[in-house]
């Protein structure tokens, strides 16, 4: 539906956020929409739009019924659910299956919840957009006329996406991502260092060596009686003693060797769509057979940035690990970097997929 210049019904508090900075910059940015988790809300009046658009008149009133990530919301139409995803953001990814959440993933959706969460937003189409597949891309601000895809990347929790170059924001998208990284607002800080850790010896099981047959115990020769006659009685202490070979212990031949082994890869779909899962499977053999429990580690390189996926190998050899592809660059070739270790062993290969 069209939105009023001057909306009637009463609107929810202005919330404001407070940037996040990770190494304490001296320059904090200032905004009259600023979110203070800990701060009591109170009711304020009803305000007109002020939207600097001329497209003004074209934006849809919805209501925010979910916010799913950093940069994706779900709102309500017409008594309809939509997802919404902002044009020209990007975030840390929440992670997926089998993998983690990216750093500050959980502080930016945090953010993006005190923003807009229950509260009556605008929507404004762009027809430049990108294509996304079960979403729709808009712009989106709030009644007293935030711009929220701005306003999480003033604030550090998100980049600006350079596959919408064209779309209509993106200049006033970059002065606020400009902004972040002067100050160090959050992505734009020192990215923490993790904390080492020493890598497991994998669990081998031990090859299987046969159990020795045990030695015969020697028969006990009785002691003959003298027979009374002519012929002179045995000595039974003269005789010989029966001996028995006793069965040798036989051992396996030792386990493969590091030189022996051999690392594969290979991916679910080499062409797959935007916002599509794609599947990474590894598999590492000595001495053909599959070594379980090595560490399998996965480098996404996109054309932009890069992100990565961890598993360990099954009794068969073989890892999997995934991620959504997102906006990547159609036509870019993203190559994969597969690396297993086992012991003090590293393997390498690559795979890749080009996205459509």
């Amino acid at each position: 539906m069209a939105i009023n210049s001057s909306p009637s019904t009463s609107q929810p508090p202005t919330r404001t956020l407070e940037p996040t900075n990770t190494d304490e910059p001296t320059n904090t940015s200032t905004h009259t929409h600023t979110p203070n988790p800990t701060e009591t809300l109170a009711p304020t009046p009803a305000a007109t739009p002020t939207i600097e658009s001329a497209e003004s008149n074209n934006r849809i009133l919805a209501r925010v019924v979910e916010v799913v990530d950093g940069n994706t919301i779900k709102v309500e139409i017409d008594d309809r659910e939509q997802t919404v995803r902002y044009i020209g953001v990007s975030t840390p990814s929440m992670g997926g299956v089998f993998s983690s959440p990216e750093w500050l993933a959980t502080e930016a959706t945090e953010a993006n919840r005190q923003l807009v969460e229950n509260y009556l937003v605008y929507l404004e189409e762009d027809g430049s957009a990108p294509f996304a597949l079960g979403e729709i891309l808009r712009h989106v601000f709030l009644s007293d006329g935030t711009f929220v895809n701005e306003e999480l990347i003033r604030l550090g929790y998100a980049r600006v996406d350079p596959d919408t170059a064209d779309t209509r924001y993106y200049d006033r998208l970059l002065t606020a991502q400009q902004q972040a990284e002067q100050a160090g607002h959050g992505i734009w800080g020192p990215t923490p260092t993790p904390t080492p850790t020493d890598t497991p010896e994998p669990t081998r099981t031990p090859w299987p060596i046969s159990t020795p047959h045990p030695q015969n115990t020697p028969t006990t020769i009785p002691t003959y009686t003298p027979i009374p006659s002519n012929t002179p009685s045995v000595d039974s202490t003269n005789l010989p003693t029966p001996s028995h070979t006793p069965y040798v212990a036989i051992t396996s031949t030792s386990p493969p060797t590091a030189q022996s082994c051999t690392i594969t890869a290979s991916v679910s779909d080499e062409n797959p769509s935007q916002n599509q899962e794609v599947y990474v499977y590894g598999q590492l053999r000595c001495g053909g057979l599959g070594i379980e429990g090595a560490a399998m580690n996965v480098t996404w390189n996109y054309k932009t940035t890069t992100s990565t996926c961890t598993n360990t190998t099954d009794s068969g050899g073989t890892a999997t690990c995934s991620r959504s592809i997102g906006y990547a660059t159609s036509g870019y070739y993203v190559q994969l970097d597969v690396t297993i270790t086992w012991g003090d062993q590293s393997y390498r290969t690559t795979t890749g997929f080009t996205p459509q």
